[in-house]
């Protein structure tokens, strides 16, 4: 009797939270612009930023993308972050007044590097807008144009993008397509923009962060956030607090990112970003992450045995990854594989805590923090 009443109530719970993920991502697809490709005659200036550290695999390829916009008023500004790699030289090797390239020189202490970086940046910025772009992106000639004009007529001063997310392995699959769900499906976005949820709680993915720059200074900037490693998140979250709107922009073919070259860099990867949102406590983590992944496997294990509850928590379960699919263009084998998927996130997060508490959690050949001299705006 104990277990027929546990078994239920477990139905129960998958069955609510698969219903909730499935509304919840309708409810905040309508609330997603999807920007479409345009153009633009004049506007205002806009300054494109982008960190870079260890990146010359990518560095060019981003660099020759942004330089092609089809946008009369724009700068390029890349920080090279004490890399130990080619991507200065590969810098260096640009031959265009448009571009122009900060050498970083030490960490503050309390700074992530990204986080130091972008500040930088932003000092250096000339343009009214100011567009952060991860140097593993690729942007279409009309990317700052299209978002431009949809800012301007829609008076949006924050923003962020999700971009199409180039997936090549079954690892990166996995691990990649997941933070489509956790995106616009587990996370109320349209709520958090009704009313401040938590205080101005929000969600955000730092791979394309825009904003107003007299928005940006008035809430801190990155400076505000220093120390987190979601600072895409508590930037979104301090724009709520102030009481302004922070908008999601689906922006498809407008911009591209490959984040990892495979499985375990991606874990490497997502298990910091994962386990830093509960400020890697093992607990808290084990306890969300533990209930994701049970709610991702169950569906399908209770439904091959019958129970008509659990058969529609998995048709919920499908129909969200069936709609990820089709609005983020992401891969279709996602959606048969998506007990998987939870799984492997599930044992991403912990991972991540794991390596934190082995003090192995490093990030480009450094740690979370690096002490020297601290520099204030």
């Amino acid at each position: 009797m104990g277990f027929a009443l546990l078994t239920r109530g477990l139905c129960l719970a998958v069955f609510f939270f698969a219903l909730y993920t499935f509304l919840d991502l309708l409810i905040n697809l309508r609330s997603m612009r999807v920007v479409k490709p345009s153009s633009f005659s004049e506007g205002p200036m806009v300054s494109l930023l982008v960190p870079a550290r260890n990146e010359e695999r990518n560095i060019g390829r981003c660099v020759e993308s942004l330089l092609r916009q089809d946008y009369p008023n724009f700068e390029v500004i890349v920080y090279d972050d004490e890399s130990e790699d080619l991507t200065l030289e590969i810098l260096q090797s640009f031959n265009d007044p448009r571009l122009r390239v900060i050498s970083g020189r030490g960490l503050p202490e309390g700074w992530t590097g990204k986080n130091w970086a972008c500040h930088n940046l932003a000092l250096a910025a000339r343009g009214e807008y100011l567009i952060f772009l991860d140097a593993d992106t690729e942007a279409h000639p009309q990317l700052v144009a299209s978002v431009v004009r949809e800012a301007l007529s829609r008076g949006i001063r924050a923003a962020s993008g999700i971009p199409f997310e180039v997936m090549k392995t079954l690892g990166e699959q996995l691990i990649v397509s997941f933070q489509y769900w956790t995106m616009a499906a587990a996370f109320p976005f349209a709520l958090s923009n009704a009313v401040k949820l938590f205080g101005g709680v929000s969600i955000a993915l730092g791979q394309f962060m825009f904003f107003h720059k007299d928005l940006y200074w008035s809430i801190g900037g990155h400076q505000a956030v220093k120390d987190r490693i979601t600072e895409d998140m508590a930037l979104a979250s301090l724009v709520r607090a102030q009481g302004e709107r922070f908008y999601l922009f689906r922006l498809r073919e407008l911009l591209k990112c490959r984040m990892y070259q495979g499985f375990n860099s991606a874990v490497r990867g997502f298990g910091r970003s994962y386990a830093s949102v509960f400020d890697f406590h093992r607990l808290p983590t084990a306890i969300v992450w533990g209930w994701i992944g049970l709610s991702g496997l169950y569906p399908w294990s209770a439904a091959l045995r019958g129970i008509p509850l659990a058969q529609y928590a998995l048709a919920f379960q499908l129909l969200t990854w069936m709609t990820l699919v089709f609005a983020f263009r992401a891969p279709w084998t996602v959606i048969l594989l998506n007990p998987l998927v939870y799984l492997v996130n599930a044992y991403t997060a912990l991972h991540g805590v794991t390596l934190h508490q082995r003090g192995e959690l490093e990030w480009k050949g450094r740690a979370p923090a690096v002490v020297t001299e601290e520099v204030e705006r």
